[in-house]
């Protein structure tokens, strides 16, 4: 229990010093106390991140930002009334899943002195454990070296789990290169300005050595040829997945070609061919209706698909740049959602692409 006898206020670092002695519990004006120096600590900490971008006078700084989701499990109590008219109560306890973020700043002073900060941020509540939504969490955060008014050399470092990582990974190159830039200096051009900026994304090395020790404990495969062997390959996918997913999208808005729409013979023929071959029903469906074939050297789509698209999903995905959304719970590129709203969205931006 908290000492009563306690002042309710106290200034500064007094206040500070008394709420890091041990307690079992606080009593209510404590808590407020609490909340206070909190607020007043995390203003400290972001106006020393300020102080030590301006210190550093374009010399080097390093940012590392990094994530992880935890579980917290708080009581909920629900009151209710009954048809009778009596009122009851019930309590329990229900776990939600927060994403708890931070940012490490480190610099070296003209005079060869080390500068070092921190930036807290808050915990925010997932919506689901999607890449997109764990980003969209991750960075209302976060700020970039450049984004602060750095002119100097940035290295950028973002850490995510490994769990997917490839993902993340395209995700944040893509949200990091929108991120505000100031003017460069005088004689400095923007591009000489850009290679001054290191962007490097690593998994995490204690998630790696959990799981690790995980591994280590294989009772019902010992054979340390095998799990090699299925690490290779399991990486091997991944690397495949990742080139795949990032030259796609360029690859077909190069060779995409509008032609004019099939008659209801071509039609007929090309559903029965997609039945023979066992195509997925939804995946077949959505072929058929943007009539897309391939002949070898172009990729073709009637013309009048392109109107359809734009209106059932152009608008909203063109203003976005095709980007990473505003939304933590997004749906773009989700799970969820069926094949024939995926041949949906590949086609719409593909013509945000085009347009």
């Amino acid at each position: 229990m908290a000492s009563s006898s306690a002042p309710a206020r106290l200034p500064g670092s007094e206040l500070i010093a008394h709420f890091g002695l041990a307690f079992g519990r606080l009593v209510k004006n404590e808590e407020r106390d609490l909340a206070v120096a909190c607020e007043a600590l995390k203003q400290v900490l972001a106006g020393r991140v300020q102080d030590l971008v301006r210190d550093s006078m374009g010399f080097p700084i390093l940012s590392s930002k990094s994530c992880d989701g935890t579980p917290i499990s708080t009581a909920c109590q629900i009151r209710t009334t009954l048809p009778c008219g009596k009122s009851t109560t019930v309590k329990g306890r229900k776990g939600k899943e927060f994403l708890v973020s931070n940012q490490f700043f480190r610099s070296r002073t003209p005079i060869g002195e080390w500068n070092d900060a921190v930036l807290l941020a808050e915990a925010i509540p997932l919506e689901s454990k999607s890449h997109l939504a764990i980003l969209g969490a991750a960075r209302k955060g976060w700020v970039t070296l450049r984004s602060l008014g750095h002119r100097g050399c940035s290295v950028e470092h973002y850490v995510w789990d490994r769990a997917g990582f490839s993902a993340l990974e395209r995700q944040t190159r893509l949200w990091h290169q929108a991120q505000k830039v100031p003017d460069p200096p005088v004689g400095v051009s923007p591009e000489v300005m850009g290679l001054l900026e290191f962007l490097v994304i690593t998994p995490c090395a204690l998630h790696d050595a959990q799981n690790g020790f995980r591994w280590g404990l294989f009772s019902s495969c010992r054979d340390a040829q095998l799990m090699r062997d299925l690490y290779i390959t399991v990486e091997a996918l991944r690397n495949s997945i990742d080139l795949l997913s990032s030259r796609l999208a360029g690859w077909i808005a190069s060779c995409l070609t509008f032609v004019d729409s099939r008659d209801v013979q071509w039609l007929d023929q090309r559903r029965a061919l997609l039945e023979a071959l066992a195509v997925d029903p939804e995946v077949a469906e959505a072929l058929l209706e943007l009539q897309l074939v391939w002949d070898g050297r172009n990729l073709m789509m009637h013309r009048e698909a392109q109107v359809e698209l734009r209106v059932k999903y152009g608008g909203n995905l063109m203003v976005r740049g095709c980007g990473v959304g505003d939304e933590v719970g997004s749906h773009w590129g989700g799970n969820g959602e069926s094949d024939l709203e995926v041949c949906h969205r590949l086609a719409v931006r593909i013509l945000c692409r085009r347009l």
